[in-house]
C-alpha cells in the first residue's frame, strides 16, 4: 500500500512543499514539533521559509521567513503537497516556547486555515 500526504505520519523534522501564495513557488514549510491537545487535537508546529512577505518591522521591510506557526493538522494537512526532505539540524524552538507560555495563560491559539491564509493574515498585521 503507497503512503500519501493524507495517511502519512507528520514528524518533526520534515520538509514539506505546499500550496504557497503567488510569487512564492520556492517557499518551504518545515515541521518543528507535533502534540496532542485533549480539545484540539493534534496540533502542528511549523516554520515557513522562502516567504516575500511584507514587514516593516524589519529592515529592507521584506520578511523571508516565519519561525514558528502552531497549525490544526486537518487544515495543516489541506494546504501540504509532498515531502520533499529532511532537516539536518535540530530545529529551533524558540517561537514554540514563546507560544506555549502564552497558550498554557489562555493568551494564544492556533491556526485553522490554509497555511498560505496565515502567511497572509501575519503580512497584513507586519506591514500596518
Amino acid at each position: 500500500m503507497t503512503e500519501t500526504k493524507e495517511s502519512q505520519a507528520l514528524r518533526a523534522g520534515q520538509i514539506w512543499l505546499y500550496k504557497t501564495r503567488t510569487g512564492e513557488a520556492n517557499s518551504r514549510l518545515t515541521i518543528l514539533k507535533t502534540e496532542t491537545h485533549p480539545k484540539l487535537g493534534s496540533i502542528i508546529h511549523i516554520s515557513v521559509k522562502g516567504l516575500e512577505m511584507n514587514n516593516r518591522r524589519v529592515a529592507g521591510g521584506v520578511s523571508s521567513a516565519i519561525g514558528h506557526i502552531p497549525c490544526q493538522e486537518m487544515a495543516l494537512r489541506e494546504s501540504l503537497v509532498s515531502m520533499v526532505g529532511q532537516a539536518d539540524t535540530a530545529p529551533d524552538l524558540a517561537g514554540y516556547d514563546i507560544w506555549k507560555e502564552a497558550f498554557n495563560q489562555g493568551r494564544a491559539g492556533i491556526w485553522t486555515i490554509p497555511v498560505s491564509d496565515v502567511i497572509a493574515a501575519i503580512e497584513q498585521v507586519s506591514s500596518q
